[in-house]
């Protein structure tokens, strides 16, 4: 085991990346205050985030990962993020039963969502980023954002579909009461009118559930076919010619597939802070919060790190994994990021503002919290791996 010790270059991009995460917020809540992030808009912008600007992201790094790295090479990663995942949730199980927190309270729910899914995206390519742009092998930085878009090929199903299911099962959605209506003949209109309205939908609702399923719209939600859609469009060769290539017939719909990915990061920090000021006000530090932080960070940045250690190792020895010092490091490094703060993406687009805002600001105190424990954390990869 390598000593720890902190580098002033990890100390510097952990304090840079949260500092921004942190400003971006505060940006939006002034933006809450003032009346232009309302709930509605930010219950509209988390359901655009959700159907656009993620699947581009998703599948613009899929794509050009595949594109880049032999699918040898990328095929044991999403396989590893579903294990780590599911330690995840048996770390949560434990660090719950230690704490006494009841798996089916909310608290449960975020503390199993939480532990088992971190930030494994936009926080992980800031840190390479910052990390590796002056690394003496110019290959290191975008072999590890290639390993890190092929991460999120396994991370996001199970984040959609798995996490999806553990935060929102058993709320009911915060609706918006519905205007009163006028009295009289136009009540009565109305009322014949929403009773024909009502059956209609009644008759498309049976059709629809013909169809298809509610878990099979969750495994075909947009992030999932986005990520089989990227798989599909690097690994053949004919989509490659059309899309991507330098002279590309259709690189314009790929450049603008591009422009939409760039929006996530952004919408995705304004979707956390609008749901952070818009939440009801309610006591922040209660024994349930502490028990739920005091969980969450002992999975996140503890006990998931050294179960993961123990896991790659073993893949190493086994050569399912292969010795690239890169693909160690960005491995690790997913097992001691924040939680999603996707999380709140999910409780906004299935109604539950009130959730969202509770969560976020969860998340806003971890964010501010783990810029020692990650950076830590951070040195002993980078030392461990052989590239500091």
């Amino acid at each position: 085991m390598p000593p720890l010790f902190l580098q002033p270059t990890v100390v510097a991009s952990s304090v840079r990346a949260v500092a921004e995460l942190l400003t971006c917020c505060v940006f939006g809540v002034t933006a809450a205050k003032k009346g232009v992030l309302t709930p509605t808009n930010v219950s509209a912008l988390s359901q655009i985030v959700y159907n656009i600007f993620l699947p581009s992201l998703l599948l613009v790094n899929v794509a050009e990962t595949a594109i880049s790295q032999p699918l040898s090479t990328l095929l044991p990663i999403p396989l590893f993020a579903w294990a780590q995942i599911f330690i995840g949730y048996k770390i949560a199980r434990l660090t719950m039963k230690v704490l006494r927190i009841e798996p089916t309270t909310e608290e449960g729910r975020e503390v199993q969502v939480c532990s088992a899914f971190g930030n494994s995206g936009i926080l992980p390519l800031l840190f390479v980023n910052a990390l590796f742009r002056a690394h003496p092998d110019p290959t290191v930085l975008p072999r590890a954002i290639a390993y890190i878009s092929f991460f999120l090929m396994g991370w996001s199903p199970a984040f959609w579909t798995v996490g999806y299911r553990t935060l929102t099962t058993g709320i009911e959605p915060e609706n918006e009461e519905e205007p009163a209506l006028a009295a009289g003949s136009t009540a009565t209109a109305a009322g014949s009118q929403a009773t024909v309205a009502a059956a209609g939908a009644q008759a498309l609702s049976k059709a629809q559930t013909a169809l298809a399923s509610p878990a099979l719209k969750r495994i075909l939600s947009p992030p999932i076919v986005a990520c089989l859609v990227g798989l599909t469009v690097g690994i053949s060769s004919p989509l490659r010619w059309l899309l991507t290539d330098s002279n590309a017939p259709l690189a314009f719909l790929w450049n603008s597939i591009k422009v939409l990915a760039a929006a996530y990061t952004p919408s995705g920090i304004l979707v956390l802070a609008g749901s952070l000021a818009n939440a009801k006000p309610q006591n922040i530090w209660t024994k349930a919060t502490a028990k739920k932080i005091a969980a969450i960070s002992m999975a996140r940045w503890l006990l998931l790190p050294i179960a993961t250690g123990a896991l790659l190792l073993g893949c190493v020895k086994a050569r399912i994994v292969p010795r690239d010092p890169a693909l160690l490091f960005v491995l690790m490094m997913e097992a001691a990021m924040p939680p999603a703060q996707n999380s709140v993406i999910i409780l906004q687009v299935s109604g539950l503002r009130n959730a969202a805002g509770r969560i976020a600001r969860s998340l806003c105190i971890f964010y501010l919290v783990g810029v020692l424990p990650i950076s830590a954390l951070l040195t002993v990869f980078l030392q461990a791996c052989g590239l500091s």
